[in-house]
Formats: C-alpha cells, structure tokens, sequence
C-alpha cells in the first residue's frame, strides 16, 4: 500500500500509527506523499493537525522551537527539510577555522584526528528514533536520522559507562558530529560509527 497508494498510506498513518519514530517523521513523508496536513480532515480531531496548532501560536516559534515543542515544524510549500541538516563526505573538521567557507562555529569539540585514506563523514541531522543496545561489556546508542529530504543515516555511538548520552535523549531535538563507516556494507547502508558528537 505504501508504494502503490502512498498518500493513503500515509493519512492512514497519521490517524492511526503509534511508532519508534518521532512525530515529524510522519508528518514530513506524508506530506512529501500529497498528504496536505495543512488542510486535510484527519480522523482523529476532525480538524487538521496544523490548524489546531496554530491555534496555540506555533508560528511565533522558529524552526527549532515548534519542533522542540510540538514535535514536528510548519513545512513550506516547497517541502523543504529542516533548517541546517546537512551529510558531507570527506570533509576535514581539524583544518576548519573561522573564515573558512563552511564553517559553521562549532562548539563541543575538542578536534578530530583525520583517518587518512578512508572517507570523513560530518553530519548534522534532526533524531527519526533512538534505541539502546546492551550488553554486559558495552552500551551503544543508535540514532536514525534526517539529513535531508528523503534522506535518513543511522548513527552508532559507543557509551562508556559513566558517559550521560542516553540520560536526556528524549529532549535534544538533533544532533552533529564526526565518523566513519565501518566497512563497505555500512557505507552502503549510510550507517556511521560515530567519533565525535553533539546534541542540540
């Protein structure tokens, strides 16, 4: 039903799914399918999802405020993807400085010792879902992410053990950083093992 009937995939979806995934998640690719979720009657309120939001002022935010408070952002009529969100291969992060172009002022890092010969991946995504793998040696956090349209990257983040990336997981909104592909099956399924991270 999705690749045959998106648009009814997707409304269907909106109604009635409950997921992993982050509400703007659904929201966005429905949209992208023909979904108008500005104007469309949806089932559950019988009002359209924006417009009872708009109703709480949501346009008095940016961005990054309507999806930290709300879940999900107003989209243009474009379809554009979230504001910054960005996936670049081979980029150098220790020979950025201020005036480069591309940079972008980055905090948090302490600087990144580049790999040579192998592909450098720097990212900046908004979380899809999160999970936690565990075991008795190790904690890893896996992150999806949407880099932009039609676009999403997973993102492996090893936890040491007194290391608080999972205690406030439900409020960073997106996050940057640093890594790699393991091998050739990761980089063929855009699955980076982080080094160097951020949240925001």
């Amino acid at each position: 039903m999705k690749a045959n009937n998106p648009k009814v995939f997707w409304k269907a979806t909106l109604n009635n799914c409950v997921s992993m995934y982050r509400k703007w998640v659904h929201y966005y690719e429905a949209y992208l399918a023909g979904v108008d979720v500005n104007q469309d009657m949806l089932k559950r309120d019988d009002v359209s999802i924006y417009a009872a939001n708009r109703r709480k002022k949501i346009e008095l935010f940016d961005a990054a405020d309507q999806l930290r408070k709300y879940g999900y952002w107003i989209i243009n009529d474009e379809g554009d993807f979230f504001p910054r969100c960005y996936l670049r291969i081979n980029k150098v992060f220790k020979e950025e400085k201020e005036g480069d172009e591309g940079y972008e002022g980055y905090e948090g890092y302490e600087g990144y010792e580049r790999d040579e010969g192998k592909d450098e991946y720097h990212f900046n995504g908004i979380i899809a879902a999160s999970r936690m793998l565990r075991n008795k040696k190790y904690k890893k956090l896996v992150l999806f992410i949407g880099v932009e349209k039609k676009k999403y990257i997973e993102l492996n983040i090893e936890i040491k053990n007194n290391e608080g990336a999972m205690r406030n997981i439900m409020s960073p909104i997106g996050i940057e950083g640093i890594g790699k592909p393991k091998n050739e099956k990761d980089k063929m399924c855009s699955v980076i093992t982080v080094s160097q991270y951020r949240f925001w």
